[in-house]
């Protein structure tokens, strides 16, 4: 440029030089006129020669200066077109990256389209080493074992330790001589890197990492790719952040997604048209099978007509009209499985906005094993009532044994001791003991005193007390022996 500037001056110095004598030569015509003194024809062409002369070379001269001032619009055009082509790659890379590594390999290309010969990306580790995460146009091996350092030490006083710690952009116009890349010096004369620039990525307005390009001549870069480049470590630091807060967000929506799938309680979510958006395992196992699925189904085909709650009974176009939802509702409802089935059930609702539009989360109680203890615990209290009743009606019939046993006494103390019926009577005493013995176990079952479950039962006892009567009960020509 410094070349092209001096010829620009000594073309112009030519001209002028051209012009003054053309006018000299006019004004000698005009003077030699004005005393009478004629020109030969020989000087009349030399005059005319001299005029032409600089009027061709004043010509050149602005031509020259439009052809030059074209070229410089052509460069400017380039430029611009390649600022053009690197925004649309960063643009790309934005929308399409899904991961650090693939944004930062994108943005390399991008900056060795724009003119390096080799850009890298890294980022800075714990333990103050830089790591290399991504490259393009890798010369002759440079990046095989880079050992590039930005805590401290000579490997850390470079342009990338530079670039991370201050946060601000290092350039080197000569590698060959500059000090500060002193320790990398022969690997980057090697691999025919003679300039570079190290560019700062930030996040949040925090050094994240570097971008480094290297170009094959030395020199500084123009004002205009410069802030080209360092526009693309903008870009990409805002990129970096976005793909972040992605994860971020990603992994807390994995761990609220894994809370919700280890509820042993079915949880559902129902969107603005009152389909179900969201189903955890054991709803899908309350109103479905193993391998089906709830998204999509609406809530009349899971809550019977009439029977659902009035929040989600019907869909609304307006959600703002639809009734208010608390989380301290609750309904019982008949809800219906997916073959058809239904089981009682109690719900929860509970409202949320999902992306700027009204959900709600539907929490489901199965109530059949309740209900079924419940019918346990109702047939319990009715026998401990029939128990306490039993027990009353126990203790009036031992009264009444008691009165027919002493009436028996009685006839035995009055009658005779041998006959059919001091025999009866005897008979008699033995079955009013058994049973008063009968009623003081049911009395005792009545009772919250623990029952002696030990037999008490004489099997000899039972059958000397029975068979008399047997034996006058039955024909005189059967005989009973044991």
């Amino acid at each position: 440029m410094l070349h092209a500037a001096r010829h620009d001056r000594m073309f112009l110095v030519s001209c002028v030089a051209a012009i003054l004598l053309a006018f000299i030569a006019i004004a000698d015509v005009g003077a030699l006129a004005l005393v009478g003194i004629s020109l030969t024809h020989e000087e009349r062409e030399m005059v005319d020669f001299v005029t032409i002369s600089a009027a061709v070379t004043l010509s050149m001269y602005g031509v020259v200066r439009l052809a030059r001032r074209a070229e410089a619009a052509r460069l400017a055009a380039e430029e611009a077109l390649a600022d053009v082509e690197i925004h649309v790659a960063i643009a790309r890379a934005l929308q399409n990256a899904g991961s650090q590594e693939e944004m930062m390999a994108a943005f390399c290309r991008a900056v060795t389209a724009r003119g390096a010969v080799l850009a890298w990306a890294g980022v800075p580790q714990p333990d103050g080493s830089v790591h290399v995460v991504a490259s393009d146009g890798d010369r002759n091996g440079y990046l095989d074992g880079l050992d590039v350092r930005w805590d401290a030490g000579a490997l850390a006083g470079g342009l990338v330790g530079g670039a991370i710690t201050t946060g601000t952009s290092r350039e080197s116009r000569d590698l060959t001589t500059d000090p500060a890349v002193a320790p990398w010096r022969a690997r980057l004369t090697a691999s025919g890197l003679r300039s570079a620039l190290a560019l700062p990525i930030r996040s949040d307005g925090v050094p994240v990492g570097v971008l480094m390009a290297y170009w094959a001549v030395p020199g500084s870069r123009s004002p205009a790719t410069r802030a080209a480049l360092e526009r693309a470590a903008a870009d990409l630091g805002r990129g970096l952040a976005a793909i972040r807060r992605t994860a971020e967000l990603a992994a807390a929506s994995a761990r609220v997604q894994a809370v919700l799938d280890a509820s042993p309680m079915p949880i559902l979510v129902f969107g603005p048209d009152h389909r179900v958006t969201y189903a955890n395992g054991h709803a899908v196992s309350a109103f479905g099978h193993a391998g089906a699925t709830l998204i999509g189904v609406s809530v009349a085909d899971m809550v019977p007509a009439g029977n659902a709650p009035s929040h989600l009974e019907l869909p609304r176009a307006d959600p703002v009209a639809a009734p208010a939802v608390h989380p301290s509702d609750r309904h019982g409802v008949l809800a219906r499985r997916l073959d058809g089935s239904t089981f009682p059930a109690d719900v929860a609702l509970a409202p949320i906005s999902l992306n700027g539009q009204p959900h709600v989360v539907c929490m489901v109680s199965d109530l059949s094993h309740r209900l079924a203890l419940e019918g346990r615990l109702v047939q319990a209290e009715k026998m401990e009532a029939m128990g306490q009743l039993a027990g009353i009606l126990a203790h009036d019939l031992r009264n009444y044994l008691g009165a027919v046993r002493g009436l028996a006494d009685l006839v035995l103390m009055d009658g005779p001791e041998d006959g059919a019926m001091h025999d009866d009577l005897l008979t008699l005493e033995g079955v009013v003991d058994d049973a008063v013995a009968l009623i003081g176990n049911v009395l005792a079952l009545a009772r919250p005193a623990p029952v002696d479950a030990a037999p008490r039962c004489s099997v000899t006892r039972a059958v000397d007390t029975v068979l008399p009567v047997v034996q006058r009960a039955v024909s005189k020509r059967v005989a009973v022996e044991v």
